[in-house]
């Protein structure tokens, strides 16, 4: 871990990205903590993309389940979900108990000790020390970062991965996207120079994540299409402008966006926690939309993403097209953070070895 300890998180925050990224790793140079997606380079990527890729080859058959199985079994992870979720819960569920890991399940704060006053970085601490790793949720921005650099601090060096913070964050879902636009474009000369068109609410922490990692691909140009009180945040373009990442700001969404983007990536109406408003669960942006007229717009090659839960902005009768990729998205959720479970752990070396990764595996 890199030796940048501040008395306070808010010392701490005041640091540079770079700075609290080399923080969250570990004594070795390794990945330990996994907060934002700057703390991914170029390198890190193209490995756990081989790394998931492998993993899912090995999951086909019963033996490779097996050994798979063995690889963490002596681990414990907990799942804190304070925010609701289906897919990444489950996703991270899932990979858990397929590398062999016992899983602990909370965030009913009716039966919890927060509910005779306990702070949550009190419970944050007990539960890491019962665990060997913990995956976070959490609606408070900056809360999960700084559990992580809470438990660093009092010596629990337990791994922590941001599962969604507010609208700060969500890095696992921006590595799964990475992989499904990287595997899907190596039949089409690669992921780099290619467009990527954000559709409706970017207040996401999805897109926020999605943008920042992208500096690991060269010429890449993003269109940002919403209206203006829904459009990309100010910080964002800061970060594109300082790392020449070309971009343009549409405020509409129609047959020119669609006919120039190799990517369309559509998002929800973010309204989850605007509890005034009765149909919040319903709402969707007017004139930001994918369906069957919008289909016909888009190149053979292009594909359509989102990060679900989706409501009507992304049209049910696309899903038979090859095109629409939000099933892929989601396996390949389970795969990246198989993958990512591995390399905290350390196992990933001994995946490494196996013939079945050699024989896919590029140095």
């Amino acid at each position: 871990m890199s030796n940048c300890a501040t008395k306070t998180f808010e010392e701490f925050k005041k640091l540079s990205k770079k700075e609290r990224g080399d923080f969250f790793g570990s004594d070795s140079g390794k990945l330990l903590s996994v907060i934002f997606a700057q703390q991914f380079n170029t390198d890190f990527l193209r490995y756990i993309f081989k790394l998931a890729a492998v993993i899912r080859e090995i999951s086909i058959t019963k033996r490779g389940r097996d050994h798979l199985r063995t690889l963490c079994s002596d681990r414990v992870a907990e799942l804190f979900f304070r925010q609701s979720s289906t897919r990444t819960r489950n996703s991270f569920q899932v990979a858990c108990l397929k590398l062999g890991m016992q899983i602990v399940l909370n965030g009913d704060e009716a039966t919890e000790s927060t509910a005779k006053g306990e702070s949550e970085l009190d419970m944050a601490h007990t539960l890491g020390i019962y665990s060997d790793l913990m995956i976070l949720r959490h609606p408070e921005p900056g809360f999960v970062e700084e559990a992580a650099w809470h438990l660093a601090q009092t010596g629990e060096k337990i791994p922590v991965i941001n599962a969604g913070s507010s609208q700060d964050q969500h890095p696992t879902q921006a590595l799964l996207d990475a992989f499904t636009m990287f595997e899907h474009f190596q039949q089409y000369g690669g992921f780099a120079g290619k467009t990527i068109t954000f559709v409706g609410d970017l207040r996401s922490r999805t897109v926020r994540s999605n943008v920042y990692l992208s500096r690991n691909f060269p010429g890449i140009t993003f269109q940002f299409c919403a209206p203006e009180n829904h459009q990309i945040e100010k910080d964002i373009i800061s970060f594109l402008e300082k790392h020449e990442i070309k971009y343009r700001i549409c405020n509409q969404f129609g047959r020119p966006e669609i006919t120039c983007s190799d990517v369309i990536y559509m998002t929800r109406l973010q309204n989850d926690y605007d509890s005034d408003d009765p149909d919040r669960a319903s709402r969707v942006i007017e004139g930001f939309v994918f369906g069957p007229t919008q289909l016909e717009w888009l190149r053979h090659d292009a594909i359509i993403m989102h990060p679900l839960p989706r409501r009507s902005e992304l049209d049910v009768k696309c899903d038979k097209d090859p095109r629409i990729k939000i099933w892929r998205q989601t396996k390949n959720g389970l795969w990246i953070r198989m993958a990512l479970l591995t390399i905290i752990f350390g196992q990933d070396n001994v995946l490494k070895n196996d013939v079945n990764f050699a024989s896919m595996f590029i140095r």
